[in-house]
């Protein structure tokens, strides 16, 4: 049983690079329902359909839970790799200069390497922070 939670820790993490592309480990309980069903499709009626479902389904629980946990997982190291690159606060904000009068507050996302160039005495970065609330809707007819 160890070496069957190893596998399915490791698959589960595996699934953290389809975040981009809309994935949610809300829909291992779809594969888990899925599987479940195909098995007890799969057993041809050999075994009573309640022993069949019971078995199955702790099975397939077990199992998905270790998928789950794998998923989860790989997103605490990812976000923990991704943070040791920070500026060693532990706030989400980090402080960067605009000018040398001006200081203000970016979200540590969207921060970018400063010019470290000597060449120039100015160097600005310039943030537009995304309106997370109209990423999704529709276009609306109000031009």
């Amino acid at each position: 049983m160890d070496e069957v939670q190893r596998l399915a820790e490791e698959f589960g993490g595996k699934h953290v690079k389809f975040r981009s592309i809309g994935f949610k480990p809300e829909f291992f309980g779809v594969y888990a329902d899925a599987t479940i069903t195909e098995c007890i499709f799969l057993d041809n009626a050999i075994h009573p359909a309640h022993q069949t479902l019971n078995a199955f389904s702790s099975f397939i629980t077990m199992v998905y839970s270790s998928v789950r946990d794998g998923f989860y997982s790989e997103m605490r190291r990812m976000r923990r790799a991704s943070n040791s690159f920070s500026t060693g606060s532990n706030s989400s904000y980090v402080r960067k200069t605009i000018s040398g009068d001006i200081n203000i507050e970016l979200p540590q996302r969207s921060a970018s390497p400063g010019n470290e160039s000597s060449e120039s005495d100015f160097s600005a970065v310039i943030v537009i922070p995304a309106d997370d609330d109209n990423i999704a809707k529709s276009p609306s007819n109000d031009l």
